[in-house]
C-alpha cells in the first residue's frame, strides 16, 4: 500500500513504546493505556488488570473485548499478563475498535479467587464455570462503555478456548448492548492432547446456553484442534443451535501442529477474513480496510548474526512489555508480554546469560526504544 509513514510513541503505564504505522493520507497510530476494572462477586470486590489498544485519532470507537484461554497447568495462571492477547487486540484496533484485553479473576495479577473451576473431572460443572467467566467480561464492558473514548451502545466479545467458552456463556444472558460474539475453539476441560473431562457435560452446557442465546455468534475451529476435536465440536454446535442459538459455524482445515492455536499471529491470514466477513454481515465492519502497520524503525544491534537479526525482528513484532539484551559476541536474549518493563528487562538479561553463564549482558532495547 502506498502512503505516508510516521514514527510515534505510545505509552504503557510509564513506558514509551515506539511504533511505525503506514497507510493512506489518513494514516493513524495506535495507543495503549493500562486499565484496572472493579468486579463484584459473592459480596466482594476484586480488581482486574488489563490494557486498552485503540487508534490514536481523537475519535470515539466502539468496544471490543478480547478474552484469553486458561492453561492446562494451574501453575501457569499466575504468570499470565493481559498482553498475551496483544496481537489479536492490535488487529481489532486497526479495524476501528477500542479493544480491552484483560485478565479474569485468578489469572496473573488480577484480584480475587479463581472463579472458573468446574470441579472434579468425573462430574464437571461447566455451566457455572462459564457463567463466572462471563460475569467478568460483562463487568469490563460496563466499565469500558463509561470511558470517554468509547462509542457506547454496541460492543463485541471475542474469545479463544476458555475465553471463547465464556463468550458463548455471555450470549446466554446477553447484556443489551452486546451486538455480536466471536468464539475460536470454545470449550473447557482439556487435560492433555485429545483428552477431555466430560465431553457430554460440555455438550449439555452448550445446549443450555443455546436455550437463551440469541446474540449472533461466530464459532470457528480447526480440524486438527487437539483440545476439542472436530467430531465433538460438530455435536456441540448442533446442540447449541438446536435450542435456538444463533450461530455461524466455520470449520477450517489443518493449522500448525495444533489447530487450537489458530487465533494467533501465524494464523491471521486464515482468521482475519473470517472475522471481517462475519462483522460485515452483522453491519459491524468499521473500516473498508484495517489501518496498516509495519515494524518500528529500530535497527538491529550490530553485534547480531543472521539468526540474531531474525530474532530481533520477532522482538519488534512482539507484545509489550518487552526487552532485548545483548552480550559478548553474538549472544542475545529477549522477553515479551511481561507484566512490567522491569520484569521484561530481568527476563531478557537471564535469557541472554543462559543457564547462569557469567556473560556480560546488557539491555539494549526496551519497548522498542534503544537504551542510551
Amino acid at each position: 500500500m502506498r502512503g505516508v509513514f510516521g514514527l510515534h510513541h505510545v505509552v504503557v503505564g510509564n513506558i514509551a513504546i515506539a511504533a511505525l504505522f503506514s497507510g493512506s493520507a489518513g494514516a493513524q497510530s495506535l495507543r495503549v493505556d493500562p486499565i484496572r476494572v472493579p468486579v463484584n462477586a459473592d459480596g466482594h470486590t476484586a480488581e482486574l488488570v488489563g490494557a486498552v489498544v485503540r487508534l490514536d485519532d481523537g475519535a470515539l470507537h466502539p468496544l471490543a473485548i478480547v478474552n484469553h484461554g486458561s492453561p492446562r497447568d494451574p501453575a501457569d495462571r499466575p504468570k499470565m499478563t493481559p498482553y498475551g492477547m496483544w496481537f489479536q487486540a492490535s488487529a481489532l484496533a486497526r479495524r476501528g475498535w477500542s479493544v480491552a484485553m484483560f485478565l479474569r479473576r485468578g489469572y496473573g495479577k488480577s484480584g480475587g479467587d479463581w472463579a472458573e473451576s468446574y470441579g472434579p473431572c468425573d462430574k464437571p460443572d461447566y455451566i457455572s464455570a462459564g457463567r463466572a467467566a462471563a460475569h467478568d467480561i460483562e463487568a469490563v464492558a460496563t466499565y469500558m462503555e463509561k470511558q470517554s473514548y468509547v462509542l457506547a451502545g454496541s460492543w463485541i466479545s471475542v474469545g479463544v478456548s476458555a475465553g471463547a467458552f465464556a463468550t458463548v456463556a455471555l450470549t446466554a444472558d446477553s447484556p443489551k448492548t452486546l451486538a455480536a460474539a466471536i468464539a475460536f475453539a470454545p470449550g473447557r476441560g482439556s487435560t492433555a492432547p485429545d483428552k477431555l473431562c466430560g465431553d457430554q457435560e460440555l455438550a449439555r452446557a452448550f445446549a443450555r446456553f443455546g436455550e437463551t442465546s440469541r446474540t449472533p455468534l461466530l464459532w470457528v475451529n480447526a480440524s486438527n484442534d487437539h483440545f476439542f476435536g472436530p467430531k465433538l465440536v460438530d455435536e456441540w454446535v448442533a446442540r447449541f443451535s438446536s435450542q435456538g442459538g444463533k450461530v455461524t459455524h466455520v470449520a477450517v482445515g489443518l493449522y500448525g501442529q495444533d489447530g487450537h492455536d489458530l487465533l494467533s499471529a501465524g494464523g491471521e491470514k486464515i482468521w482475519a477474513p473470517i472475522i471481517d466477513h462475519f462483522l460485515e454481515t452483522q453491519g459491524l465492519k468499521l473500516r473498508s480496510e484495517p489501518a496498516a502497520a509495519t515494524r518500528p524503525a529500530v535497527a538491529p544491534p550490530s553485534t547480531l548474526d543472521d539468526e540474531g537479526k531474525k530474532a530481533f525482528g520477532a522482538y519488534l513484532d512482539a507484545a509489550p512489555n518487552k526487552a532485548f539484551a545483548v552480550g559478548p559476541g553474538s549472544r542475545y536474549g529477549w522477553a515479551s508480554a511481561r507484566a512490567t518493563a522491569a520484569q521484561a528487562r530481568a527476563d531478557a538479561m537471564a535469557f541472554c546469560a543462559g543457564n547462569g553463564a557469567a556473560s556480560k549482558c546488557r539491555v539494549l532495547n526496551a519497548n522498542d526504544l534503544n537504551d542510551q
